[in-house]
């Protein structure tokens, strides 16, 4: 499938193409095309979540699933300082902790 591209012309303030050069030095894009491209849509992801933050509910959910992936990645760096050895007795305690959740019992 072809993709449908245009050329547009714009002009931009001097800083901020030095700042374009130094993400294409830096070998972070391949060129200045693609680097504008790039840091374009994430300003419009930016700008779409500075929208959605207006809403107070979509904030307040916002804010409880950042929070939720900050615990989470905090729990993998922990996890990534354990020894093996470690490792095996938390996966150990894990699976008791499951099947003491998951016992069966008569019916009486």
């Amino acid at each position: 499938m072809l993709k449908r591209t245009t050329i547009v012309s714009t002009r931009w303030d001097l800083k901020v193409l030095e700042e374009i050069e130094k993400l294409v030095i830096n070998k972070n894009f391949k060129n200045h095309s693609q680097a504008i491209r790039e840091c374009t849509k994430v300003g419009m992801k930016v700008h779409n979540y500075q929208e959605m933050m207006k809403d107070p509910q979509k904030a307040d959910e916002f804010r409880a699933k950042m929070q939720e992936m900050i615990a989470n990645e905090e729990m993998l760096d922990w996890v990534q300082t354990l020894q093996p050895e470690q490792i095996d007795g938390f996966l150990m305690a894990l699976q008791m902790e499951k099947d003491n959740r998951h016992k069966v019992s008569k019916f009486v």
